[in-house]
Formats: structure tokens, C-alpha cells, sequence
């Protein structure tokens, strides 16, 4: 499989994995792999942060990949922000450690949920930088079903009140992990490992009492960024190879927005996983790994044909 990248060790906190901090010490990376593999970059979603593409980071490296995770500002070990937490600040944050990271290489873009949204505003944005781009359950593609809608109202709160609104929300998101573990995310929780996600909602819950800023960042984002009609916004060229992830039963990102979506980028390929929840990469772990490393390669392959043309 290669060397793995060497990281600066960082002391072991409560939020994550020893990494690396970027050089103006605001954002947390990881950057796992051979250093001559093609680099892919994942983005998260809303509440949980880059340890949640553990197992997706262990399969891309074995495939040969160089793959850079980060957590989102204020989220993880990254730090809070005092801007608002829109999608065009995420979006420059990805920015701006890609190219810390990267330098002007080229790499393929994952993004899913929230991340999902902020990784098609980076390509409308800087799709020079991009080989390939993949869409898992994206954020940002209707307004009037499912929880990321209902979420969505919080979008008319002026940032004058996002304390309050970090503060109202902080206990029932306690509450709710207590009793449901994200049970929500997936079409059936009984098929996810129970030890799992009694683990994922301890450490979410660590985040929300421990990490200063990571409630408000929480808050201002569903202030902020456009959890709906973002795809209006997306403007990502003919030419970029683009596949999108979704599950028939979704219940924040509903499976009937991808035609929101392909009206947005018409030549993104559909990919339906049938009978999944919001967590593609968990709940059919086999089927998303064979389907990434296919599309990875399928990638490559065009873009050989198109140098040699």
C-alpha cells in the first residue's frame, strides 16, 4: 500500500486523531497515503467531523490514494471563526489547506452532506484545482421535505441571535443523542453497529459540552448557509467528471432532490443506493467503497484518453 505520510503529532485531545495543524493554526488535517498517490480530499457533513471517514480514508489508501481529511471550522480541533459559517466561508477554508497541502496538484473532491454543498460551491468557485467530483447525500438541493428542511427555517435568524439559538439547541441535541444515536441517519440503526454509534453520539456530545465555539458554529451555520436552494448558485463546468451518492430513504437530504441537483449539473452521474438512509459510506460500506474506487479509476482513465487525444 505504500509509506503512510508522516504526521506532526499533536497531543491526543478529546476530538480526534493525532494530525497537524495548518501553518496559521486554525484548521486540523490529517493527510494519510503514499506521497505519490493521486490526492483525494473529504469533506463533512454538519455535526460530525473528519473522524467519520475513518473507514473511507483506510480504503482509499490501500487503493493508492494520498487523501487529506480536515474538520471544519469550529468543529473537531479546528478553530471557531467570528465569521458567519456560510458555504462561501467553508469553501475558502477548503481553499486554503488544499493549497497548503496539495500546492497547485490537482486532486479529487468528496463531499457529504453540509460538505456536499460546500465541495459544489468549491468547484463553481476553483474548478481548475479539481479532477473529479463526488456528491454523497449533498446539503442544498430542496427546501420542503425532510429534517434538513425543517432545519432550513433556522436560515431567517439574524447572527444577533445565534448565541441564543446555540443555547436553546445545546440541551435537546444532548438529549437526543442520549436516547436516539443518530438513529435518524439511517434507514434501519439496528443493522449499524450498536457499539458504533454509541461511540459516534459519546464523542458528539463531548464536542458539544467541551469544544468552545462548536454550538455556535452549529447555529451559525443553519444562519448562514443556504441548506436549500444553494444548487441555484452551483455553477460547475460541462467538462468536470461528477457522481452523486444518495439513498432512497434520506431523511435530511430526501432521495427526490437529486433532480434539483441534476438540473443544477446535468452530466453528474446518479448512483441510488436503495434502502439507505443519509450514511451511504456505513450502511453499505462494500457497495460505496467498490462504487468510489470504480468511479476513481474511471476518472483517470478518461482523463489519460483526453491528454492522449
Amino acid at each position: 500500500m505504500g509509506n503512510v505520510v508522516p504526521s506532526k503529532e499533536l497531543p491526543r485531545g478529546s476530538f480526534g486523531h493525532n494530525g497537524r495543524q495548518s501553518r496559521d493554526g486554525t484548521t486540523y488535517y490529517q493527510l494519510t497515503g503514499p506521497p505519490e498517490g493521486t490526492p483525494v480530499i473529504l469533506v463533512h457533513g454538519m455535526m460530525w467531523w473528519s473522524f467519520c471517514f475513518d473507514s473511507v480514508v483506510e480504503m482509499l489508501v490501500e487503493a493508492g490514494y494520498l487523501v487529506l481529511t480536515f474538520d471544519l471550522r469550529g468543529r473537531g480541533n479546528s478553530l471557531p471563526t467570528s465569521e458567519s459559517y456560510s458555504e462561501h466561508m467553508y469553501a475558502s477554508q477548503l481553499q486554503e489547506i488544499s493549497q497548503e497541502v496539495f500546492g497547485q496538484r490537482q486532486f479529487h473532491l468528496l463531499g457529504y452532506s453540509l460538505g456536499g454543498g460546500i465541495a459544489a460551491t468549491f468547484a463553481t468557485k476553483c474548478p481548475e484545482s479539481l479532477l473529479s467530483l463526488f456528491l454523497v447525500a449533498p446539503a442544498g438541493c430542496g427546501n420542503d421535505k425532510g429534517i434538513g428542511g425543517r432545519l432550513s427555517h433556522f436560515s431567517v435568524l439574524s447572527s444577533a441571535i445565534t448565541p441564543l439559538v446555540a443555547a436553546l439547541a445545546k440541551s435537546t441535541l444532548l438529549a437526543n443523542l442520549e436516547k436516539e444515536r443518530f438513529a435518524d441517519d439511517f434507514y434501519d440503526p439496528h443493522l449499524i453497529n450498536d457499539e458504533l454509534r454509541g461511540e459516534w453520539a459519546k464523542r458528539v456530545s463531548l464536542m458539544i459540552e467541551g469544544k468552545e465555539g462548536y454550538m455556535n458554529a452549529f447555529a451559525s451555520t443553519l444562519a448562514s448557509t443556504d441548506l436549500t436552494t444553494q444548487y441555484l448558485k452551483w455553477n460547475v463546468p460541462d467538462h468536470l467528471s461528477v457522481v452523486v451518492i444518495w439513498g432512497t430513504e434520506d431523511k435530511y437530504c430526501p432521495y427526490v432532490y437529486h433532480q434539483n441537483l441534476l438540473s443544477a449539473i446535468p452530466q453528474a452521474k446518479l448512483v441510488t443506493f436503495e434502502g439507505v438512509g443519509h450514511t451511504p459510506f456505513l450502511e453499505k460500506p462494500l457497495l460505496f467503497h467498490s462504487t468510489l474506487v470504480k468511479s476513481l479509476q474511471e476518472t483517470r482513465e478518461g482523463l489519460t484518453e483526453q491528454s492522449r487525444a
